[in-house]
């Protein structure tokens, strides 16, 4: 019996790591494809992502001092150790985004992976984590006209596709009974490309140029993360105190609304009051310890130079019934020694939860990208500052009969002052996200939803302006592994 008992937990064992196995594939080719369609995106390495999940997305991307039990939290490594359950979480974000930059304006679709994650308890107070993320994504493509007295009309296309991605493996420890310290180590891989044309539709002979150059990244990029967070916050009056205040009170309210002529009755309430006094004196001043619990967590990612390749393509083509021909080779380079040298990245945040009814967290992050340098040029940034703050709130986490008060609803907001600067003019960033957590039925597993409507634009919004919305879907899907059941 014992060994078709522990045959049956490999098996389940075993399919369990198939289905990882096949998901970590699909991710990592997943995560090839571009998420952004921003012509902001051109600037360094492009869209940098936030690194939330499910259930941070609709607290305004807030989330550092956090640590949950049912949650991956990739913001902060040191959260790992809080993890009780093997957890598993992957999600997907979809939606539009229009965007002013120069004088055009274009409308498009963004659909992407957004992260897929496993997280585990190692031992007790030790918990491990690893799973794909996104760490950048570029995707536009923006079309200039002038004129020539020579060649006529020229026609300029420039665009990009592409991302880096990370594959980290991460680790958190408790010690003291209320420090969490953890890191992560990701891999950074992907390539990011751009072909810059120029056309002259004018001369029928002419021929068109094209440069393509594609940049592949691999490397590592460390990040560290401490928690701290307080026992459960003395704030209310021990219930024997409480009781003899209120009843002072009280006799203090007869005495006032006494006549002066009832002095007798008076004099009675005085020593009264002389007695409560003398109770309270003897009472010590006790404060009953509530569910409110203080967190804060700091962040940074190390300053790192990501070592890359890079490959470059010149060539003159020309149009053939619609089809493109190449005529000539201008230039061929392959396997180009580069690198970009990414600053560090510092990042605060204050947390208040009460239990699993109440959580709210303030975040401020700092990097300043005037440091970024790379062989290929990509510099002229400046540095980044965000706030994002959220909160979280479910009415009855425990309620056996109704659902709505179950629900974790989530609000939040964030503000960027990004580090793209265009005509000296740096771009804001501003958005308000809502969202919902719906768990599972006798289950810690759930399904995250939020939403977010946002703008990036500088003061003057005829250089850029950015409006775009954002749908995200996450299941995190929380169990026990390699351990069996005591009953069935």
């Amino acid at each position: 019996m014992l060994l078709n008992d522990n045959s049956t937990i490999c098996t389940i064992a075993l399919r369990k790591l198939t289905l990882l196995t096949i998901g970590l594939f699909f991710s990592i080719f997943a995560f090839g494809q571009s998420g952004s369609t921003s012509p902001l995106s051109s600037f360094g390495l492009g869209d940098i992502n936030s690194g939330a999940f499910g259930s941070e997305t609709g607290m305004g991307q807030a989330g550092i001092a956090l640590r949950r039990p049912g949650n991956i939290n990739f913001m902060n490594p040191a959260s790992y150790s809080a993890v009780q359950l093997t957890t598993f979480e992957s999600g997907l974000r979809t939606g539009f985004r229009t965007s002013s930059y120069m004088d055009s304006t274009a409308t498009r679709n963004e659909s992407a992976l957004s992260h897929f994650a496993f997280a585990f308890p190692i031992m007790k107070n030790w918990g491990g984590s690893f799973g794909i993320v996104p760490y950048c994504n570029t995707g536009y493509k923006m079309y200039a006209k002038s004129y020539d007295s020579i060649m006529g009309n020229v026609r300029q296309q420039y665009e990009a596709s592409g991302g880096l991605s990370q594959f980290y493996l991460g680790s958190a420890v408790k010690f003291l009974q209320h420090f969490s310290v953890g890191a992560n180590a990701a891999v950074i891989f992907g390539s990011l490309n751009r072909v810059r044309t120029q056309e002259f539709p004018d001369l029928t002979n002419a021929f068109n140029a094209r440069i393509s150059n594609t940049t592949a990244v691999l490397d590592i990029l460390p990040t560290v993360g401490v928690q701290y967070y307080t026992k459960p916050l003395r704030t209310a009056l021990s219930d024997s105190l409480q009781t003899l205040r209120n009843s002072y009170a009280l006799v203090k309210e007869k005495m006032r609304v006494l006549p002066d002529s009832a002095a007798a009755s008076k004099d009675s309430l005085r020593n009264e009051l002389t007695a409560l006094r003398a109770s309270e004196d003897a009472v010590v001043d006790r404060r009953k310890s509530s569910d409110w619990v203080f967190h804060l967590g700091a962040v940074m990612g190390m300053a790192s130079t990501l070592n890359a390749h890079q490959s470059i393509l010149a060539e003159r083509y020309r149009y053939s019934q619609g089809l493109i021909i190449s005529e000539d080779t201008t230039d061929l380079r392959e396997n180009i020694a580069t690198s970009f040298s990414l600053p560090p990245r510092i990042g605060v945040g204050l947390g208040l939860s009460k239990g699993e009814s109440w959580s709210y967290a303030l975040d401020v992050t700092y990097q300043d990208w005037s440091a970024f340098t790379s062989d290929n040029g990509l510099s002229n940034l400046k540095s980044s500052m965000q706030v994002n703050a959220g909160i979280e709130h479910s009415p009855d986490p425990g309620s056996p009969t109704n659902y709505l008060k179950r629900i974790r609803y989530r609000a939040g907001v964030r503000y960027a002052q990004t580090a793209l600067s265009i005509n000296g003019q740096q771009v804001g960033d501003y958005a308000f996200t809502l969202g919902a957590g719906f768990p599972l039925r006798k289950s810690s597993s759930m399904i995250h939803c939020s939403g977010e409507i946002g703008t990036r634009r500088t003061t003057d919004i005829k250089l850029v302006n950015e409006n775009y919305v954002r749908l995200n879907l996450a299941f995190t899907l929380c169990d026990r592994w390699f351990q069996r059941r005591k009953f069935d």
